[in-house]
């Protein structure tokens, strides 16, 4: 239910509206502005709690302990001509990225980089009436040395009203979209820190992820495993449940209830961020928790949220949930994943797996392979995006040229939510590997080098 409104309606002289000129742009002579306000603790909250605070504007302000947003119906007398957000950052490892949307348009995203209370500013265009407003927090970080986060007092909407007639003004520019960056991943196997240093070795710069696969008759992670993770800067993503029978009713049904709850408690005493992939490429028939013996996606989205719930019971705050499907439409053996997906309150990031395989099937450019699939993903999950796994073989064309033109043009370009694209960097059913020759290396060394993947996790 929406929060109610407090309203602050005033009429601004013209030393004001040069303040505000700075931020929104000049206001026309012969208008009215007025400033309307809403306090972050009266907004429709999904994940921020509200903290007392003698420093806020009204007493108190709302903290994002991890990404969540806030939204709120906001009615302005005449056009909105702008937006300031007064807020904080909590920095670890880069400042917290601020999302603004009106009516569920992006105004653009900033990096809230001071500790005090400041105001962020936005463009805005739109007309007199009632507008949703929301603002979220999109890069949660957590170490054992610090947390990054996001606190937001209030936020202030501007509106302009014609006292007389005149010409109407121009519109407001549209705000920049936001440059594309995303980080990198890996799989090279799980025997740390052996593995990662030998990728590093490779692809000449150490990824920000580093991922690996642990059935369900086995812990979590061992010791080992983590092992050297910290101390390089990578942080471990473990797709669990990698395939041993076990089916999505029987896990909802409880019957791996205590296990679950010994692993919750593994993973809190870690102490620092993981992700964990749950229940990966359920769409396919190759998975027993996938669409096999009858199991539906409501089947899924219910052993997922049991899961997800058991941890969240067990007061878990470090974990983050990766859900990544196969590509759809690759063939018989998968299914639309749309109606597989538990919900943006149950998942942290939504990702794909794709490769092309030119053994078993026609050469095919990444965006050929994921598009239709991205833009499916796109529609259903609000959270950051990510490429899970991804590979193509030598064999069938031009390995290395399709490198470039996946990483380098097709994602940034066509595929902008990407904020992580993990690497399967294994020779396995065929040879995935980065380096399976020097041509394809020397142009996944052209990605890991560029400015488009220097980015902070999502």
């Amino acid at each position: 239910m929406l929060g109610k409104i407090h309203l602050r309606t005033v009429l601004l002289a013209i030393a004001a509206l040069a303040v505000l000129a700075a931020t929104w742009g000049a206001a026309a002579a012969q208008a009215a502005s007025t400033t309307t306000s809403v306090e972050g603790e009266k907004m429709t909250l999904s994940g921020p709690t509200i903290v007392s605070s003698s420093a806020a504007s009204g007493g108190a302000y709302i903290a994002f302990w991890s990404n969540g947003s806030a939204s709120q119906l906001i009615t302005t007398p005449g056009a909105m001509t702008g937006l300031v957000v007064r807020a904080r950052g909590d920095q670890c490892g880069g400042a917290p990225q601020m999302a603004v949307e009106v009516d569920g348009r992006r105004l653009g995203t900033s990096s809230v980089s001071s500790t005090a209370w400041s105001d962020v500013g936005f463009s805005v265009n739109a007309a007199a009436g009632t507008h949703s407003v929301k603002v979220a927090f999109t890069n949660d970080y957590l170490t054992r040395a610090c947390d990054r986060n996001l606190r937001v007092d209030r936020i202030s909407v501007a509106s302009s009203t014609a006292s007389s007639p005149a010409p109407a003004p121009a519109p407001a520019p549209a705000a920049p979209a936001p440059a594309f960056s995303a980080a990198i991943g890996e799989y090279s196997g799980s025997s740390f820190p052996s593995s990662l240093d030998s990728y590093t070795s490779v692809a000449a710069r150490a990824p920000r992820i580093a991922m690996w696969f642990q059935s369900w008759n086995e812990p979590l992670y061992y010791s080992s495993q983590m092992s050297g993770l910290g101390s390089r800067g990578v942080t471990p993503m473990i797709t669990w449940a990698q395939d041993t029978g076990l089916s999505s009713r029987d896990v909802t049904a409880g019957r791996y209830d205590s296990y679950i709850a010994e692993q919750a408690r593994l993973a809190k005493s870690y102490g620092s961020l993981m992700y964990i992939r749950l229940f990966h490429e359920m769409n396919g028939t190759w998975m027993s928790y996938g669409p096999v013996n009858g199991q539906t996606g409501a089947d899924f989205v219910a052993a997922w949220r049991h899961v997800v719930g058991i941890f969240r019971q067990q007061g878990v705050s470090n974990v983050r949930w990766v859900w990544s499907p196969n590509i759809y439409g690759s063939g018989p053996s998968t299914v639309d994943f749309t109606t597989w997906y538990p919900g943006d309150d149950w998942v942290d990031v939504a990702g794909l797996d794709a490769y092309n395989d030119a053994v078993a099937a026609p050469w095919r450019s990444f965006l050929t392979l994921t598009k239709s699939s991205y833009d499916r993903l796109a529609a259903v999950s609000g959270k950051p995006l990510a490429i899970c796994e991804w590979g193509s073989t030598e064999q069938g064309g031009d390995k290395a040229a399709w490198i470039r033109q996946a990483m380098l043009v097709d994602i940034p370009q066509q595929m902008p939510r990407v904020k992580l694209i993990t690497t399967f960097n294994i020779d396995k059913e065929r040879d995935w590997r980065v380096n399976s020759s020097a041509s394809s290396l020397a142009a996944y060394r052209d990605v890991t080098g560029s400015p488009l993947y220097q980015g902070i996790l999502p």
